[in-house]
C-alpha cells in the first residue's frame, strides 16, 4: 500500500501542474483565441464511492487463456469541474482495492489457483471539453486531455512461487457526454470514453521469488482503451444526488522482450502477453 501511496502522490502531482497549465492558457491566452471577459461561473466537486467486478486476462502465443484474476472491488473517486464560458476543465483522481481470485498456471506449465490477493489501483486525469447545446433540455460536450493508470498485484504474499507487477499506463482520452433534462430536478446522462494507448510499463520483481534475479520491465506500444456510463443527476436541497452504471475496458498487445538474469548471466527472454482488463460496476456519489 506504501508504494501505491507514494506513486499517487508524485503522477497526481504532475497532472495537477498539466491542469493548472490548462487554467493559465485560459485566464492569461498568448494570444486572442478566447474571451477577454472572462468569470467561473460553476465549479463542480463530485465524490463518489464505486463497487465493480474487475477480471482481467492474459492470453498466450496462440490465443489461448493462460491465466485470470477476478474479484469484487471498491473505488472512491473525486473530480473537479471548472465551468468557464462553456468550457469544462475536468481532473479526475480515483483510487481501488480488493481482494481477487487467480487462476492460471506455474512457469513450468502447472495448474494454481489462489485467493484473496490484494490488488490496488488508481487512475488520474485531466481533460478540457467544450459544451454545446442542441436546445434548452439536451446538450453534449466533447473533450480531451492526459490520464496515468497504476496497478499494484502482489501474488507473493500468498503464493511463495509468486512475486509484486506493477503496470502503467499513459493514454489521451477522448470523450464524448450527452446530458438530457427531462425535468428541472433530474438529468439523465451517457458518456462514452475512447483511450488512445501512449505507452505501458510493466515492472515484474521476479528477484522476490529469487533474489539473483533481475526486476524485469517490459514496454507495451500498442493496446485502447474504452469506457462508458450511463447516469442520473438528482437535484436535492444543496447538493445533487449521482447514480450510474459503468463498464471500462483495456485491450493491451504483446510487450516487447526484455531478459531475464540470474546475475549477470541471460538466462531467459521475458514478456508481457496480450492482455484485456474488464471492469463492470456500480457508482453512488454526491455533487456539491
Amino acid at each position: 500500500m506504501e508504494v501505491i501511496i507514494i506513486e499517487y502522490i508524485k503522477i497526481n502531482f504532475i497532472i495537477k501542474i498539466i491542469f493548472i497549465i490548462f487554467l493559465s492558457f485560459y485566464y492569461f491566452p498568448p494570444s486572442s483565441i478566447f474571451s477577454k471577459n472572462l468569470s467561473f461561473e460553476d465549479i463542480d466537486i463530485e465524490l463518489s464511492i464505486e463497487s465493480y467486478h474487475f477480471h482481467y486476462k492474459e492470453f498466450d502465443e496462440e490465443g489461448k487463456l493462460f491465466m485470470q484474476e477476478y474479484g469484487l472491488i471498491t473505488s472512491i473517486s473525486y473530480s473537479y469541474v471548472y465551468n468557464v464560458n462553456d468550457f469544462l476543465f475536468n481532473y479526475l483522481g480515483r483510487i481501488s482495492c480488493g481482494k481477487v481470485n487467480y487462476n492460471g498456471r506455474t512457469m513450468n506449465g502447472r495448474p494454481l489457483y489462489l485467493e484473496n490477493i490484494f490488488n490496488c489501483a488508481w487512475e488520474t486525469k485531466a481533460t478540457l471539453g467544450k459544451k454545446f447545446l442542441l436546445n434548452s433540455k439536451i446538450g453534449f460536450t466533447p473533450s480531451v486531455g492526459i490520464g496515468y493508470r497504476y496497478l499494484n498485484d502482489d501474488l507473493g504474499k500468498v503464493y511463495y512461487g509468486g512475486y509484486e507487477r506493477e503496470s502503467r499506463y499513459w493514454y489521451i482520452p477522448l470523450n464524448f457526454e450527452t446530458n438530457i433534462n427531462f425535468s428541472s430536478s433530474k438529468t439523465y446522462g451517457f458518456n462514452l470514453e475512447f483511450d488512445y494507448f501512449l505507452k505501458g510499463l510493466q515492472k515484474s520483481h521476479l528477484s522476490d521469488f529469487n533474489p539473483y534475479y533481475n526486476d524485469v520491465v517490459n514496454v507495451q506500444n500498442s493496446g485502447f482503451g474504452i469506457k462508458s456510463r450511463v447516469f442520473i443527476e438528482k437535484e436535492l436541497d444543496k447538493y445533487e444526488f449521482l447514480g450510474a452504471l459503468f463498464s471500462n475496458f483495456w485491450y493491451i498487445k504483446k510487450s516487447e522482450i526484455s531478459f531475464l538474469k540470474y546475475g549477470d548471466e541471460i538466462v531467459a527472454e521475458v514478456w508481457e502477453p496480450e492482455n484485456i482488463t474488464l471492469e463492470i460496476g456500480l457508482i453512488m456519489g454526491l455533487i456539491f
